[in-house]
């Protein structure tokens, strides 16, 4: 069993034309990830034909293609890339908060731990959906 501070984070992020919501994931990474030097970030473009491919390499992000329009494909094509212990998939709108990898470090140290998932907050700005409050 890995200890918390021994645990290694891979996440990886399947992107197609993300540029609208790219930038602020990625600075939400930068901020939630600062005090963790075990981790890797690699975001899969999947033919983008944006700016999202641009974005990635600002922020100094592994990129790698994949053409297959499929998401789990997608999430594979990155998982088959990685080397660390364990694997996030996050998506390219998704805006993750200070803590929440502390916490998945934590819970993956359990051996009984094979898995699991974090609450979502969807912003109305970020939400793709109709319907949305306030939108």
């Amino acid at each position: 069993m890995l200890s918390f501070s021994a645990m290694t984070l891979s996440i990886v992020i399947p992107a197609y034309n993300e540029e609208k919501y790219l930038p602020r994931t990625l600075s939400a990474l930068d901020a939630a990830l600062a005090d963790t030097e075990n981790y890797e970030l690699v975001l899969v473009d999947n033919g983008s034909t944006d700016r999202t491919r641009a974005i990635a390499e600002e922020f100094g992000t592994k990129i790698v293609d994949e053409s297959v329009h499929n998401i789990g494909h997608v999430r594979n094509t990155g998982a088959a890339v990685v080397n660390l212990d364990v694997i996030v998939f996050l998506d390219a709108d998704t805006i993750v908060r200070p803590g929440v990898f502390q916490k998945i470090s934590a819970a993956m140290s359990d051996e009984r731990c094979v898995g699991g998932s974090v609450a979502v907050e969807y912003l109305c700005e970020f939400r793709r959906a109709r319907g949305c409050a306030g939108s």
